[in-house]
Parts: C-alpha cells; structure tokens; sequence
C-alpha cells in the first residue's frame, strides 16, 4: 500500500533525526540556541519531531480502529493514552490552583507529551526493526568512536575539539569528565543485549568489542 510506504520512509526519516538530537550532532558542533532547543534541559526540537511522527502515524491508527484483532494486540497503548490525559488533567489543574496561564503551566512541563512517540515508534519497530536496530547501532558505535578520539586528543594535548551543552561544559569543569553520551551508550549495550536475548543468538564480535569499549571508555579515559 503506498500510503503506507510513505509513511514509513517519513518515520524512518524522523527517527534518524531524533536520534541525532539526542546524541547532539555528535558533540562536533553546537550554540548556545541550539542547546536551548536541544540539550539535558531542553527537549523543544524533540516534541517538535515527535508531533510531526504521531501526526503523520494517525491515518496508520485510524485504519488499525476497524480492525478488531489490531486492537487487541496493544492493551499497553491505553497506558500511554491514560498518562497522556492525566497530564492534561495536571496541566489544567496547575493553571488554576497556582494562578497561572495555560502556557506558562505547558512550558514548565511540555516534555512529558514527548511518550505519545510510543505509538508511531511502535509501529515503525513493528514495521522494520532491523532498520531500528541497526541504525540505533550505527550511531551508538559512531558516538563511542567520537569519543574515544577525543579523549585521545585530550589525553595527548589537552585539547576539546568536541562541543558540549551547559550541562556537559559543567560536569567537564567541575571534574574532568566527559558525560555527553554516556547513557545513550549504556542504552545500547541494553537494547543490544536485548536484541540478542529475544533472538536467542550470541552478541557479534563487533558488539563485544562495543561492549569492552564502552566499559574502557568509562573506566580509564573519563577521569575523575
């Protein structure tokens, strides 16, 4: 069906950008307005995205609704749509309890929205999950790579190629250490693990070799 197939070359698309939002361009560069759209603190870009994901998975959904074998495969979903109406419960609360604007109340908590991505990425997983996987691998191992270099660099001569938000910057000057991408990593040996688990297989050399990695990342070059 080709609405379908758009559908999916545009989910693809816009997880590949959520995923270099989350990784920041990989550090290699970055201002002080981007990292107020996207950093630790800042998730603006990421529910931008991701309305445009559910807004685009709608017409998906729509059609899964007269199919009565669809709905009864994901009873999880009514947990994501019941959190997403008690934020609206919250949101509307807060306004009136502490006398404030609608919009002031949505900025103190628009990230929480950010969940409704369950279902569009739900379906892309559902859809393709080798791409999933191996794109999620792909920018794991890039990262990693990213910085290893630069802890080489730094270690060698002292210098920061990499571009990091206030947070990072913070945590750098206050003890040494690189922090930026640390849980996404961790992330990715979990999913890989899990990958694994369900497939019944062995990780692959070169998932081992992101595991030892990883571990040597966090162990010896991020100094305390």
């Amino acid at each position: 069906m080709l609405s379908v197939k758009i559908n999916l070359f545009f989910q693809k698309a816009l997880y590949l950008m959520l995923l270099l939002l989350q990784v920041n361009f990989f550090n290699l560069f970055g201002s002080p307005n981007f990292y107020q759209m996207n950093s630790d603190n800042s998730k603006v870009l990421v529910l931008f995205l991701v309305t445009i994901s559910v807004f685009i998975w709608v017409p998906i959904a729509i059609t899964a609704l007269f199919k009565a074998k669809e709905r009864s495969k994901h009873s999880f979903n009514w947990l994501i749509i019941g959190f997403l109406f008690c934020w609206v419960a919250v949101l509307f609360g807060s306004s009136s309890v502490y006398q404030i604007s609608l919009r002031k109340a949505f900025n103190f908590s628009y990230y929480y929205p950010i969940v409704a991505y369950f279902f569009p990425f739900a379906w892309l997983v559902k859809s393709d999950f080798s791409f999933v996987l191996k794109s999620f691998k792909f920018f794991a191992y890039f990262e990693l790579l990213i910085l290893l270099i630069q802890d080489l660099v730094l270690s060698l001569s002292g210098k920061l190629f990499l571009s990091f938000d206030p947070f990072g910057q913070q945590m750098f000057m206050d003890s040494g250490r690189i922090m930026a991408g640390t849980d996404f990593l961790l992330l990715a040996c979990f999913i890989i693990v899990l990958a694994r688990k369900l497939k019944h297989t062995l990780p692959s050399y070169l998932e081992v070799l992101f595991f030892f990695r990883v571990s040597l990342s966090l162990a010896l070059f991020h100094k305390e």
